[in-house]
């Protein structure tokens, strides 16, 4: 075996070609091993390689993974384990001195080991000394970042040759390395070097120290490494110059789904009211706004929101970023009049400022249901989000343009939308995030209403499954109902209608949207008529009146009570009355089922038929197929026996008439002749009186009086009038 050790040192060109003519004229049975602390640049190692023959191992097969480390010694917990791989990335002599440490008269405690203590020391102490002064004033101002660039060293060390140093320390030793994550001449210290390095540096001169945290974070931002930037901005404890640095830094990591670790940074003792530090304390408020920590984030903005900054701020940018906090503080509370009020125009030439205020204020408004004006700003927040690379801000402005459309009927457009909101938390890896619910909630929506139910549940339950604490009333209502909806679509039990009605009914102290009460209130309307809850009939219109306003779904509720007790003629009317537009539907799915319940109930073959027809091709154009099923057995029956008549209709048809049915109404629901029966037990009639005025046998009426006692859970007339009067069949 021929062994040929520090190759690195081989200058000559007369030694390098003797070199490369032996490893072309080894013996096969000789072995030869090479060491060097840089790539070589012989021509025989590199056919070595190309051919196959060369084995190479480097930094990374060499160092110790950290079961290694754990096998080393079995004192070592997983969390000193931990702690030495984060110190050493697995340098094996520095593992060794670490775990050798443990035996000495006074072992150290592993979690909290630094390299302020002996073993820096005694690792580098020795080594530094030897050093030239100019390598080592190089090697201290450069242990500042984390890794440091060429031209970043030269400004530290005021050295024009810094650079060079630095890469003769690379060839010197493996303990400096290139840095190949940044284009250009990029450097990085191990993790031990830099720290003994460091707390040289601030002994030798601790103003040296903040001088070079100061620069460094200056460079890191124009450099546009902001992250990087506040870090060195914060330790340099200079208040201005870390509130300079969060102003451009901060709305940009926030934007970029950075938020978690800006706090990181930005901790409550670096973020105190006054003394300089007024955007530390906005963005750190901010910050935890964007990861649904509402009540940390509200006590953090409070010092600065009692002091109104808003209104006598002379900096528009400053304006913004408060307006843009202020309004997100408030929606998250549901307070969406309050936040309303705080959407005042304010002018920022920054990109990132702007695309802030614009998800803030198209989310507000949308719930406002001023729908232009949200469309304006969302379409602004998704064209900056795309073009300055802001992924977080794109999925929130795609996720609420997503339930833009779904207010508006838009259903190709919801799920567009939501879906590529999906794509691109998943390809970010945060597509288990809370703020992911929302998107999925939207794509349950448009899934229900293409009759695409499978998605529709996998997409709920997503939606139920993300949703935090801290989730606004209105989007913890809608994925409640969702799912109560989705599962009364299968099974149409009474315990569900019940949890739905009380989440309809029981949040109305919320600032509730008003789409999503339309939506709940009349899935509640359709299964409370299916249940023969009456009652909750007015509790409905009550809510709906009280938050949409005198809208059309109100008299469509109407009609559908209507038709459920038999008054046809009074239903058909009421939904004629529809068609001038006195009373617009809020929502264009609603129109869908307005025309599917007069198609039903229309005497007139023909009209019933055009009126259809026009269901049809509103349905086809919004994506809504739902109304058609939920209009039941009537409205089938129609599109059935109407078939080859619906020209570009027909494939809707086949849709729906290929659904699975709607659960059949509940056994308890009462038949024509028994609630016929049930109107006149209240008088004081025998059974043979009633038998005559309903024509019928007494066994008739008998019959259909034992059904009624069992559907109602009763056993005597005076019982059954009780119960009826309940349930509101009287």
């Amino acid at each position: 075996m021929l062994v040929v050790e520090n190759l690195h040192d081989v200058a000559g060109l007369d030694a390098l070609e003797d070199l490369n003519f032996l490893l072309r004229q080894l013996p096969p049975g000789c072995a030869l091993v090479l060491t060097s602390r840089t790539e070589t640049t012989l021509t025989g190692v590199q056919e070595a390689k190309l051919t196959g023959r060369l084995q190479q191992l480097g930094a990374c097969e060499l160092a110790f993974s950290q079961p290694e480390i754990a096998a080393l010694d079995l004192r070592l917990t997983p969390a000193d384990v931990l702690q030495i791989w984060n110190l050493t990335e697995g340098w094996p002599a520095l593992v060794r001195l670490m775990v050798l440490a443990l035996d000495s008269a006074a072992p150290p405690d592993l979690r909290t080991l630094s390299l302020d203590d002996d073993l820096a020391g005694y690792l580098f102490a020795e080594a530094f000394a030897r050093q030239d002064a100019r390598t080592q004033h190089v090697l201290r101002v450069a242990s500042v970042p984390e890794v440091v660039s060429a031209d970043l060293a030269v400004g530290l060390s005021g050295d024009p040759g810094a650079g060079a140093v630095l890469q003769g320390a690379v060839d010197r030793s493996g303990l400096v390395s290139r840095w190949q994550q940044q284009e250009g001449a990029w450097y990085r210290l191990h993790p031990l070097l830099r720290s003994y390095l460091h707390h040289e540096l601030v002994r030798h001169d601790r103003q040296a120290e903040r001088d070079a945290q100061e620069m460094t974070a200056r460079w890191l931002s124009e450099a546009g490494l902001h992250l990087a930037a506040v870090r060195h901005a914060v330790a340099s404890r200079n208040a201005d110059l870390q509130d300079e640095i969060v102003r451009v830094a901060g709305p940009r990591l926030i934007n970029a789904g950075e938020a978690g670790l800006l706090l990181d940074v930005l901790r409550p003792s670096a973020t105190l009211a006054g003394s300089g530090r007024t955007w530390s304390c906005l963005m750190r408020g901010a910050a935890l706004l964007d990861l649904g920590r509402v009540e940390e984030a509200a006590g953090a903005l409070y010092p600065f929101t009692a002091a109104q900054p808003g209104s006598t701020s002379s900096s528009p940018e400053l304006d913004a970023a408060w307006w843009a906090a202020e309004v997100h503080l408030r929606r998250r509370h549901g307070s969406f009049p309050q936040a309303v009020e705080l959407l005042r125009p304010v002018a920022t030439e920054d990109p990132d400022l702007r695309l802030l205020l614009a998800v803030q204020r198209g989310s507000t408004l949308l719930r406002q249901r001023e729908w232009d004006a949200a469309q304006t700003e969302l379409d602004v927040g998704v064209e900056l989000a795309r073009g300055l690379g802001r992924p977080a801000a794109l999925i929130d402005s795609l996720t609420f343009r997503s339930a833009l459309h779904s207010a508006r009927s838009e259903i190709g457009q919801t799920t567009a939308d939501a879906r590529e909101a999906i794509q691109i938390a998943d390809y970010h890896g945060w597509g288990s995030s809370p703020r992911m619910s929302y998107a999925h909630l939207n794509s349950a929506w448009g899934a229900w209403q293409e009759l695409n139910d499978g998605l529709a549940r996998w997409h709920a339950d997503r939606a139920a499954a993300l949703l935090e604490p801290a989730a606004e009333p209105t989007i913890a209502l809608a994925v409640r109902g969702m799912n109560l909806a989705l599962r009364l679509s299968v099974h149409s039990a009474a315990r569900d209608v019940v949890l739905l009605h009380e989440a309809l009914v029981d949040h109305t102290a919320h600032d509730l949207g008003p789409i999503t009460i339309l939506h709940m209130g009349l899935i509640d309307a359709r299964q409370s008529l299916v249940h023969r809850r009456y009652d909750r009939i007015e509790d409905v219109l009550r809510v709906i009146r009280e938050r949409v306003g005198d809208c059309g779904e109100l008299v469509l509720v109407e009609a559908l009570l209507c038709q459920k007790q038999g008054r046809d003629s009074e239903a058909l009317e009421l939904l004629r009355g529809l068609e001038d537009g006195s009373r617009p539907m809020a929502t264009a799915v609603s129109s869908v089922e307005a025309l599917t319940r007069i198609a039903t109930l229309e005497p007139d073959a023909h009209v019933a038929v055009t009126t259809a027809s026009r269901a049809l091709r509103l349905a086809a154009r919004l994506h809504a197929y739902r109304p058609l099923v939920d209009a039941g057995t009537p409205f089938a029956d129609l599109l059935r026996g109407g078939r080859g008549r619906w020209g570009d209709g027909e494939q809707v048809v086949d849709r729906v008439l290929g659904h699975n049915p709607a659960p059949e109404q509940p056994q308890s629901a009462l038949t024509p002749r028994e609630l016929h029966l049930l109107r006149e037990l209240p008088r004081p009639e025998t059974t043979e009186e009633l038998a005559a005025t309903l024509f019928v046998s007494i066994n008739t009426v008998k019959t259909h009086q034992r059904n009624l006692y069992r559907k109602l859970g009763v056993s005597s007339r005076r019982a059954a009038v009780t119960e009826a009067r309940r349930l509101g069949y009287l």
